[in-house]
């Protein structure tokens, strides 16, 4: 069964002689024998115990086993021999302190692969054989030296193994126990080869069958040698069956070494769980980092359809390209610095040149060809996918809506147009003090009419997002409008004035209020400031439903005129200079303060321009033209002073003053002519004789639209809205109108004109006003005028742009102007000898697309790239108005896609901010790495005899390394499941937060991020510890077995 040949075991010693354990030992042992080895500490007992267990390797000879040389094992194959033919008895017990006594039994039988019932009946019937029945539950450290040395027999015949080996399996005992723990060694002999190291020479006579001496790693004696023959054994090994054990072979699977794991883990819970709180905490810092991302991602996502709503996709003239602005910005733009030698020159670096580079694309307006072609295919896009279309042609129509309006309540009321009361109130604010620095900037604010979305459905998709206040209904004909108001239900103190709610005094005391509110030294409350300065706050449905207006076209309103400006004086002089036949005719110039005209002299009647300046200060106490002047005729060849005073008919005038000067006496002739300044261009009237108008439409206000409580982001802003049917009524009134076609003066007649390269076309509204200048005595009536051409203020921003491209001329700006007042666009056509001629057509400047949704909003991209494509489009298809259009036909389609740009942006940023902060929290993963590395590294230390007993056992170094890797996965997974609820815990609380600014939750935690997270945790702990992992897999059983 058993036999050694010549084994020889050296062990190497640095710098020294090799210890010799074993020396040529040559044996044979029968297959049911008690065999006692005997002999002094350091003869090489242990070491033969050790190689016959194939825990320890010899250097030479032989160990045949079933007649089969080992000299080719592999450790896989030691680790199966020692798993099922070998059980080892040490005289330390060698039991695993954190597992009970039936789960140390068990431990060879699980490195066996026997299932887990199996393993629990044999474990149960092997303690209940070394008398411990009861007792399986049982940690070592609850019993006896005996009773564990017991439990040790107990696991070394578990596996029924074909050789027992016991080191001094009585050393640490007291002589009964050692009797009776020797009883049991001999009766396991009686079926199996047992084979106990003793140093009792009493024990070995008494219960061995065979005692074999050892001197030296020499046997010097063999009281029952064997030669090996084969002789019939009275009770032969019955070998019990091994249902799991498969074909023999030692194997512990990963689950038995995480259950292993577990109770070592539970053995120190206290460590345990300091070791994954401390792991935790990079993993609480991340996924923190990834839920408040995802969280807001998540938000951003839920308001994208909402803000479809108010970012629509738009086609219009004229636009700015964000993206190449922002592609721009975005770039690490530098610029060639020019060679120089920095230790004696200070070189160039050029800011004007990076300026170009970055932001060239800044001025670079994209422009879009709008013809009927492009409405059309427009309009042609499927109704599936949009839910509104708008097609606005830049109409202002404040100059022809008028509303009645009290000034005061001892005024009569007055019928006023829109944009004349919001120019009257312009020009008030600026005459009140502490106001007037802000009152330019109003008319930034008072742009707040504009057409309803009308077509595909729109009336629904608005109508899905407002409720409608009150008795009011959703407007439909011509002569209705809406408001629509904010989220709070309000509408700004500036629409209400505009459209004639508020007295002249109560605009005045929202200004003074304001005025009084933000001054430094303000000691008054807001209720003492309401007091002071009191105004309307809140107007009924009903006032507002009630509120009367009128819609006036052009004709009705303008007229061509002069507009007078102010009242002046013109001064003039005449003087007679009867000595040098000469005569000056010279006129006062206010605005620069000088004297200018002619010198005419007699008799050829030449003529001379001449100029005079002041000579010394105005005298305010006269008129202007009085007091010294000198000056000089064109190429300065003669000079002239004199004096003009009030009252005397002569004065002094010096020619050439200096040694060679002349001094004449000439008669002097002053005129004082009052003038009026005007200037003529259409204008009309702010207010309007309402009843002497016979061509009027009376406008109401059919609805009152307030976006749904859980509306963000909807179609309309806050503000006033007219339907199609009115934006088509007032276009068809201004097509023809006398302001748009008259011959002479018409807007028609000014496209294109000298005039136009050095002004644009100008009309006019004239108003009176209330002077708050000296605010105890306002001066009423005033008279003023302001523009009437308004364009929106994205318009004026792109003509302003063009004319910084260098156009030269005011027709782009005209082009806005001439949108507000008829809705016409100007259209530029070349003939064949290049001469440029205008005409007005009716195409919109703007068209809207509102998608149904963002899967929609894609659709209907690629529905717009289709324009840009190769090939023929067809429109009207299927109709008698079918057209094809050819690519060489469609210029190039460009539409602004804002919300994607925002989302874009916004997505970025979320992204930078996102991976900053996840590489800053995870350098706290790093050295919970490192921390989990030294941890695993100190467990190794600490567990190192239990490595020994399942290498003993027949573990293989893989079962070792799993024991530790299923740890580390064990220790990750808690620092996940910590992490990640805590996690959980602080995006609770920030929900919680958030909501009482009325947000949605900000951070979720998905399961994909408790996914991801979770198993990084457990991977990094993993690969924490495999470095220590593989180091346990390396130790050597024999000295693990020996360490303390």
């Amino acid at each position: 069964m058993l036999h050694l040949v010549k084994i020889k075991k050296n062990y190497p010693m640095r710098d020294q002689e090799p210890v010799r354990a074993l020396r040529d030992i040559s044996i044979k042992f029968r297959q049911n024998e008690f065999v006692a080895v005997l002999g002094p500490s350091g003869c090489g007992k242990t070491t033969l115990l050790n190689i016959i267990g194939g825990l320890d390797r010899y250097t030479r000879g032989d160990l045949i086993i079933k007649n089969k040389s080992t000299r080719n094992y592999t450790d896989y194959d030691w680790d199966t021999y020692r798993n099922h033919s070998i059980g080892f008895v040490f005289q330390t017990y060698n039991l695993i302190a954190h597992q009970t006594l039936a789960r140390n039994v068990e431990l060879a039988l699980t490195i066996a692969g026997v299932s887990k019932k199996e393993r629990k009946e044999r474990a149960y019937e092997a303690l209940a054989k070394v008398g411990l029945q009861g007792l399986e539950k049982k940690k070592p450290n609850q019993l006896s030296g005996g009773q564990m040395q017991r439990v040790a027999n107990a696991r070394a015949l578990v596996n029924n193994p074909e050789i027992l080996l016991a080191d001094e399996p009585t050393g640490a005992l007291d002589s009964e126990t050692s009797t009776q723990i020797v009883d049991l060694l001999k009766e396991v002999a009686k079926d199996r080869l047992v084979i106990m190291v003793t140093h009792n020479p009493d024990l070995a006579s008494r219960y061995a069958t065979r005692i074999v001496n050892m001197i030296d790693g020499v046997i010097t004696g063999d009281s029952h040698p064997y030669d090996g023959k084969k002789v019939k054994d009275p009770k032969p090994l019955v070998k019990q069956k091994k249902s799991d054990n498969k074909k023999g072979k030692s194997s512990m699977s990963f689950i038995t070494a995480t259950s292993l794991s577990v109770a070592n883990l539970i053995s120190k819970a206290k460590r345990t769980i300091l070791v994954a709180f401390a792991g935790s905490i990079g993993i609480f810092g991340v996924s923190t980092v990834l839920a408040a991302s995802t969280g807001v991602r998540s938000y951003i996502g839920s308001m994208q359809n909402d803000m479809l709503s108010s970012y629509p996709l738009t086609i219009e003239e004229e636009a700015v390209d964000y993206s190449s602005i922002m592609e721009g910005m975005s770039e690490h733009a530098t610029v060639d610095i020019p060679d120089f030698d920095i230790t004696t020159e200070v070189g160039l670096n050029s800011v004007i040149d990076f300026l170009m580079k970055r932001y060239k694309d800044l001025t670079q307006v994209k422009t879009n060809t709008i013809n009927e072609d492009l409405v059309q295919f427009v309009r042609e896009i499927p109704e599936s996918y949009v839910s509104a279309l708008s097609f606005d042609y830049g109409t202002d129509v404040t100059n022809n809506i008028f509303t009645t309006w009290k000034p005061s309540p001892e005024d009569d009321e007055v019928v006023i147009s829109l944009n004349g009361l919001t120019q009257r109130y312009i020009a008030e604010l600026k005459t009140v003090e502490g106001f007037s620095q802000y009152a330019s900037y109003v008319d930034l604010f008072t742009d707040f009419m504009h057409l309803i979305p009308s077509e595909a459905g729109a009336k629904d998709y608005i109508l899905s997002q407002y409720d409608l206040l009150g008795d009011s209904r959703f407007p439909e004909g011509e002569n209705e409008i809406m408001l629509v108001v904010g989220n709070d239900t309000t509408l700004t103190d500036l629409n209400f004035a505009q459209l004639g709610f508020y007295e002249e005094k109560e605009v005045i005391n929202i200004a003074r209020k304001a005025i009084a509110k933000y001054e430094e030294d303000n000691t008054l409350t807001e209720e003492e400031l309401e007091d002071l300065y009191p105004y309307t706050t809140s107007f009924q449905y009903e006032t507002l439903l009630d509120k009367k207006l009128y819609y006036l076209a052009h004709d009705e309103i303008y007229h061509y005129d002069d507009i007078k400006l102010r009242d002046y004086t013109e001064y003039s002089a005449t003087l007679t200079d009867s000595t040098g036949m000469q005569l000056f005719a010279l006129q006062y110039n206010e605005a620069s303060d000088i004297l200018t005209g002619g010198v005419i002299k007699l008799p050829n009647l030449n003529y001379d321009i001449v100029y005079f300046a002041r000579n010394g200060l105005k005298n305010p106490n006269v008129d202007p033209i009085y007091g010294s002047w000198i000056g000089q005729n064109v190429d300065g060849s003669t000079t002239y002073v004199l004096t003009l005073n009030e009252g005397e008919e002569t004065t002094t005038l010096i020619t050439n003053p200096g040694p060679e000067q002349t001094i004449t006496t000439v008669s002097t002739a002053i005129s004082a002519t009052p003038r009026e300044e005007t200037i003529t261009d259409y204008q009309y009237s702010a207010e309007a004789d309402i009843n002497a108008i016979t061509n009027k439409v009376e406008v109401s206000i059919a609805g009152i639209l307030k976006p749904k409580q859980e509306v963000t982001f909807g179609t309309l802003s806050r503000g006033v809205y007219y339907t199609k049917a009115f934006q088509d009524r007032y276009m068809e009134d201004a097509f023809d109108s006398e302001i748009i076609r008259n011959e002479n003066y018409g807007f028609n007649s000014y496209i294109g004109s000298e005039a136009e390269k050095s002004s644009p076309y100008k009309a006019y509204v004239t108003f009176n006003y209330t002077d708050y200048t000296d605010g105890n005595n306002p001066i009423k009536n005033t008279k003023g005028y302001a523009s009437s051409l308004n364009g929106d203020i994205g318009s004026g921003i792109m003509a302003i742009l063009n004319q910084g491209r260098g156009g030269g001329d005011y027709l782009e700006q005209d082009a806005i102007y001439l949108r507000a007042l008829s809705g016409l666009k100007i259209v530029t056509q070349t003939d064949d000898e290049d001469t440029l001629t205008y005409h007005l057509e009716k195409l919109p400047d703007k068209m809207s697309i509102f998608p149904e949704n963002f899967n929609k909003k894609r659709l209907v991209t690629d529905y717009l790239e289709t324009w840009n494509e190769e090939g023929d489009l067809i429109l009207y298809e299927g109709t008698l108005q079918e057209k094809v259009v050819p690519h060489s036909a469609r210029d190039e389609l460009t539409y602004s896609d804002v919300i994607s740009l925002i989302i874009s942006v916004i997505d970025r940023m979320i992204t930078i901010i996102t991976v900053a902060l996840v590489v800053f929290t995870s350098l706290s993963l790093v050295v919970s790495c490192f921390m989990i590395a030294v941890i695993t590294y100190i467990s190794v230390i600490e567990r190192v005899k239990e490595i020994g007993v399942i290498r003993s056992l027949g573990g293989r170094k893989k079962d070792v390394s799993r024991l530790f890797i299923a740890e580390n996965l064990i220790t990750g997974a808690l620092s996940g499941v910590i992490g990640l609820t805590l996690t959980a815990i602080v995006s609770l609380i920030i929900n919680i937060v958030v909501s009482t600014l009325g947000v949605p939750a900000i951070a979720i935690l998905s399961f994909s991020i408790i996914g991801i997270m979770l198993l990084l945790s457990i991977f990094l702990s993993v690969m924490a510890g495999l470095i220590p992992s593989m180091h346990a897999s390396r130790q050597d059983p024999v000295v693990a077995l020996r360490s303390e």
